[in-house]
């Protein structure tokens, strides 16, 4: 699965672009693997996630769906 994600370094939010994002699940975790609760909206085929209630940090990012799955490192400032 190809996923895009943006701004990245991201302050008040992100977006995550992939094909069939509406049917995908995400994931987000700090890095000591503590899985994190985000505000999110789907827009136009797009996720985007509210990140101004979260610490400044490294965060990874998986995206599932239609059996595939990708990371992505996502820096919140």
């Amino acid at each position: 699965m190809k996923i895009n994600i943006y701004p990245n370094p991201a302050t008040q939010q992100f977006t995550i672009e992939a094909a069939g994002i509406e049917s995908s699940e995400y994931i987000i975790t700090n890095t000591l693997g503590q899985r994190i609760n985000a505000n999110a909206s789907v827009q136009s085929g797009k996720i985007v996630i509210e990140t101004s209630n979260l610490p400044r940090g490294l965060y990874l990012i998986t995206v599932s769906g239609k059996g595939k799955t990708a990371s992505r490192k996502i820096i919140l400032e």
